[in-house]
């Protein structure tokens, strides 16, 4: 009897200097492997070792900190989150993984419950469309055409997708869209609801990503030509178009990384790849993004065919400031803002247009969209922002 005592004192000791050596192993690898400051699956910058002084000690924010650091910056942490959201998804079978509804073809975003304010909305929907208004008469002013194009986001586009006990925001799409629009229509704003166009044609899946929030080129294009008509529609102009007979379409072999595969780590399987268009015979152009000349492209190709790719690859992601020239004063000049659904958008509508200026107020802050219209005098400026963000008064919402 002492015997089997003495041997599970034995083997517990060996298994807490097990663990103790664990755990030194762990400090010592995070101590001493390179540091980095940008996680990429969880797309933001990882927490910085906190500065030590007397008076970050004293108040317990330096502790604080010091906990946020060492909790991003552990050795093998990114081994167990992929672990982890493995086994939320085949093992456990979870619904929703780190914030993203996973069924069988699509991934979705999950939304928390919600009972929509009227008042609010209607409050923010007329306060938008107040500036929207004053953007559209001043565009007016040197004889210019003005455009609101808002477009399915992606829960609103797969919304039947859901399970009947999440929140599809179908009810708050509906109403915040029913609003707005009513709204534009009192400050005489003309604007193209994309969802009208994808519905008559039958709203196919493909016109959505599977693994990202944004639209596809099958979508884009739809919407493009939708727009293309309108503007020449309102000028009478007749604009370059870019169609089936003109272009070539191609497909990236690379693996796709959407932002709802991104946020589960790249351990969902998708067989998704990037599909974008160029014209047969290209418009040679100069580019310039945020006062720098750069490469003159529209895309952003990677080094090679096995890395993964992301929607950042048309127009080189969210831009501050792009402008593309392609020295044909006969046609007209083109404004486009809005958040990134513009970018796939981008990569079309520049071949209309002798410039094309694209503005992201998310992160240019040099002046107001007011005053940058006002002083650049575009002959067509054009807004696209998805449902999720009609009644936003931030960022690209917040023009003057």
């Amino acid at each position: 009897m002492k015997r089997k005592r003495n041997m599970k004192i034995t083997w517990d000791l060996a298994f807490l200097w097990l663990v103790c050596a664990f755990f030194v192993l762990v400090a010592l690898w995070t101590a001493l492997r390179p540091k980095v400051s940008w996680s990429y699956f969880e797309n933001r910058a990882l927490t910085p070792r906190p500065a030590l002084s007397r008076e970050a000690v004293a108040d317990g924010r330096y502790f604080q900190e010091l906990e946020k650091y060492l909790c991003d910056h552990a050795a093998g942490r990114g081994s167990a989150l992929k672990l982890s959201t493995l086994a939320d998804m085949k093992l456990l079978r979870r619904p929703v993984v780190n914030d993203v509804v996973v069924t069988d073809d699509v991934l979705l975003a999950y939304n928390e419950y919600e009972k929509p304010d009227e008042k609010t909305m209607e409050d923010c929907a007329s306060r938008e469309a107040e500036m929207l208004g004053r953007l559209a008469r001043l565009t007016e002013n040197w004889g210019g055409t003005f455009l609101y194009v808002a477009v399915p986001s992606h829960y609103a586009y797969f919304a039947d997708r859901y399970p009947d006990w999440l929140n599809n925001r179908e009810e708050y799409t509906a109403r915040s869209k029913e609003i707005f629009f009513s709204a534009l229509d009192d400050q005489g704003v003309p604007w193209l609801d994309v969802g009208e166009v994808w519905s008559r044609e039958g709203d196919p899946a493909e016109y959505m990503s599977a693994t990202d929030h944004h639209w596809t080129l099958p979508g884009c294009l739809s919407a493009y030509r939708e727009i293309l008509g309108m503007l020449e529609s309102e000028t009478g102009l007749k604009l370059a178009a870019l169609t089936g007979d003109n272009t070539r379409a191609a497909t990236l072999p690379n693996p796709f990384l959407g932002s709802r595969g991104r946020k589960l780590l790249g351990q969902w399987s998708s067989d998704e790849r990037l599909t974008y268009l160029e014209p047969l015979e290209s418009v040679p152009f100069t580019r310039q993004d945020n006062g720098k000349e750069v490469s003159p492209s529209v895309f952003s190709f990677p080094g090679n065919d096995y890395e993964t790719v992301q929607y950042g690859f048309f127009m080189g992601g969210d831009i501050s400031e792009t402008v593309i020239s392609t020295n044909r004063p006969e046609l007209p000049s083109l404004l486009i803002y809005g958040d990134s659904f513009t970018n796939l958008l981008e990569t079309l509508m520049y071949y209309s247009f002798d410039e094309t200026r694209s503005i992201d107020l998310r992160g240019y802050t040099d002046k107001t969209l007011l005053s940058y219209v006002e002083e650049h005098r575009p002959q067509v400026v054009v807004c696209v922002r998805d449902y999720e963000q009609l009644l936003s008064l931030f960022g690209n919402g917040n023009i003057g």
